[in-house]
């Protein structure tokens, strides 16, 4: 995934050295942040020349001033270009389309927040400006064949990271990848209440327990007459609880499983659920 540079970040140039380095400083470390969640790289439209970091200096004039040369290195190595890949169908779409935001009643053209919405993903600011350090969820107004108004976000600190709205994107967005359990099967443990039916319970963990995601049977759940579906609850710790539908009584287990959050639970319910049930 890539993030966005979002242009409209630089209109209004900094007033001095100072606050360019710590503009540059806070986008480093932003963009670290964000890279811990699988972001990889930034696609920019605006060359480094024509990036003003003051009146007087472009972000391409400083890897002339030693004390700036690393952040010069560093955006070298994450920039990508071009921000829209050619006769590709996001170009048609671009091209289909305008795309602007409201700031304090003046309307603006954004490129970067629109190719950002086109991509699926998230832009990139730089903190200068308070709009930009104060907000990192924008409205996108869209004009053409996709007319409407459409949240994108826009990070410009590593704060903007740890946002109910940033981790929504990376739950949806991101690919889910289920980890292992490192105990063999037989090795896995097994907690059972000496209840009626303890033997078909018994029977399902010794099928369960060979799939590389569950770890333990945690214990047996109260009878469950009326359950119809042989997942009956998943949990963001990891625990499912199974019923076998085809008892009287709806002999069940909660197992644990190596989901860390419910995406992944869930994912492991479906796997056992097209397995086991």
């Amino acid at each position: 995934m890539y993030l966005i540079f979002n242009e409209l970040s630089v209109l209004s140039p900094c007033s001095c050295l100072e606050s360019a380095y710590n503009v540059l400083s806070r986008f480093s470390k932003t963009y670290e942040t964000a890279e811990s969640f699988g972001f990889k790289g930034v696609k920019f439209d605006t060359p480094f020349d024509n990036i003003r970091l003051t009146d007087d200096i472009s972000l391409n004039d400083i890897q002339t001033k030693p004390s700036f040369r690393h952040f010069y290195d560093y955006m070298l190595t994450l920039a990508t270009y071009p921000m829209i890949e050619p006769n590709s169908e996001i170009e048609r779409r671009y091209s289909e389309n305008d795309f602007h935001i409201v700031i304090e009643d003046d309307k603006f053209i954004a490129y970067g927040l629109g190719t950002a919405y086109l991509y699926e993903t998230i832009g990139i600011s730089f903190f200068h400006l308070n709009y930009w350090a104060e907000n990192h969820r924008h409205n996108l107004i869209v004009t053409g064949t996709e007319k409407g108004t459409y949240t994108v976000l826009a990070l410009s600190s590593p704060e903007h990271c740890q946002t109910s709205e940033f981790s929504s994107y990376i739950s949806t967005h991101t690919p889910v990848v289920l980890r292992k359990c490192n105990l063999s099967p037989e090795k896995k443990p097994m907690h059972l209440r000496d209840d009626h039916g303890k033997d078909k319970l018994k029977e399902l963990w010794e099928r369960l327990r060979n799939s590389p995601y569950v770890c333990a049977l945690i214990n047996s759940t109260p009878y469950k007459p009326t359950a119809r579906n042989f997942i009956d609850k998943v949990k963001s710790n990891g625990q499912i609880e199974i019923v076998l539908t085809n008892t009287d009584k709806g002999l069940g287990i909660v197992i644990q499983t190596t989901g860390t959050n419910q995406k992944e639970t869930e994912e492991i319910a479906g796997i056992l659920e097209q397995k086991y049930s």
